[in-house]
């Protein structure tokens, strides 16, 4: 339930053609649900116009399940790259959140950051984030790695990742640049926040330079919650 109000938060899960593995088969089905824009942009503007509160991807960097054989049978072998789908959906919408998953195993903190800061300023701040660690272990081969990382390390990682995102993302307030036409000036209201801090995995130090300006959306974004060595040692959910 949302806050006081009662009022529920719903939100549509969408996988192309269903979640069932053989939904595509059926009469009536979008057999190319995943890679087809006009078709993703009616479900969403039909969430919409039914008032559900976001509109949410799953996404995987490896086919989702199974391997060659599995592919032959499965719809969800192809699907357009959700941050390119997000922002698109953004624009055929008015109030709909647009969130999608991006894992913190394969990717680095800056990149990941500027995507989303991008997509939540395209949207006028709907953008929302689903973290996950890559449970896929296929997913190893896409990075051309012999191996995927060990639960606990991938958490571990997971943990300092999202607190260094977090701080990249306040590292510019609201409304901090003032650019004047005449005589031809950029400046800055304040000075940046910039944010140190430490780590073992992205150390020493990592200092906020990031340039984009970020309005968090209180309704997916919550503040960092201080790093310290207890919190890192934290055991990773089973």
């Amino acid at each position: 339930m949302g806050g006081s109000t009662g009022q529920m938060k719903l939100g549509m899960f969408y996988w192309p053609c269903g979640h069932h593995m053989a939904a595509w088969r059926h009469p009536d089905s979008v057999a190319n649900s995943g890679a087809n824009l006009p078709h993703i942009i009616e479900l969403a503007q039909l969430a919409e116009r039914g008032l559900f509160d976001m509109f949410f991807m799953a996404d995987s960097v490896s086919f989702w399940r199974g391997g060659l054989e599995a592919m032959t049978h499965d719809s969800y072998g192809t699907w357009i790259e959700p941050f390119t789908l997000m922002g698109a959906l953004a624009q055929h919408t008015k109030h709909l959140g647009v969130v999608c998953t991006a894992t913190t195993t394969y990717d680095q903190p800056f990149s990941l950051a500027r995507r989303f800061a991008s997509l939540d300023l395209v949207s006028g701040g709907r953008a929302g984030w689903n973290l996950v660690t890559s449970g896929n272990q296929a997913e190893a081969d896409s990075f051309g790695l012999a191996e995927h990382m060990e639960k606990t390390e991938r958490y571990k990682r997971a943990h300092e990742f999202a607190h260094v995102v977090r701080g990249l993302w306040n590292s510019w307030g609201d409304d901090v640049f003032v650019r004047t036409k005449s005589p031809g000036s950029i400046s800055t209201r304040t000075s940046s926040r910039s944010s140190t801090m430490t780590g073992c995995i992205f150390a020493p130090a990592v200092r906020s330079t990031c340039r984009l300006r970020h309005r968090a959306n209180r309704l997916w974004f919550r503040p960092a919650p201080p790093m310290t060595d207890a919190s890192l040692r934290r055991k990773p959910p089973k």
